[in-house]
């Protein structure tokens, strides 16, 4: 007699966001479907409601690893100079675009039903634009970048790399 080996909880919970992340970057939030994901992670649709709460909690694991995703990466510039750090923060912020192009769509345009992002969820959007703040406070504070308080420069930078991004996106 074989034993059937329990999948990890964790496991299964990990393979359901990385199906999600593979349906959402190949067709986009619309097609983003309980019964497709279940799919594609090869679990039961009831998995998917067990483990993230439903459709709403894919579409808010997706959205709070984009923001995370986001944040580490501008974190992760290791750039002296504060303009080309700067740069260097809307390089990332396309490529990371162009790599999920579902899961920024999500991010900055919404899912196109119902969802909306919770409390919780926006703290970690919030988190990611702060990560933008500190590249700005960090330029004005050795002259690089106009005065001013950086909330404000930040707004102006990233509507600028963001309306680049979503232009290419759409060809």
């Amino acid at each position: 007699t074989r034993t059937r080996r329990r999948t990890r909880s964790a496991a299964v919970g990990e393979r359901l966001v990385a199906a999600a992340v593979e349906v959402l970057d190949e067709h986009g939030p619309d097609a983003l479907t309980v019964r497709g994901v279940a799919e594609r992670a090869q679990v039961s649709p009831t998995g998917v409601y067990n483990h993230l709460g439903g459709k709403d909690g894919i579409l808010s694991a997706l959205f709070v690893m984009g923001f995370e995703d986001l944040r580490t990466s501008l974190d992760g510039i290791d750039v002296d100079d504060p303009h080309d750090a700067l740069l260097e923060a809307g390089r990332r912020y396309r490529a990371l675009a162009l790599r999920h192009p579902g899961r920024y769509a999500l991010m900055f345009e919404g899912s196109g039903g119902r969802w909306q992002p919770t409390d919780a969820d926006r703290d970690h959007a919030v988190s990611g634009f702060q990560a933008l703040e500190r590249r700005v406070a960090a330029g004005q504070a050795v002259g690089w970048f106009r005065q001013g308080r950086p909330t404000e420069v930040a707004q102006l930078v990233g509507s600028a790399v963001h309306g680049h991004v979503s232009l290419e996106l759409r060809g």
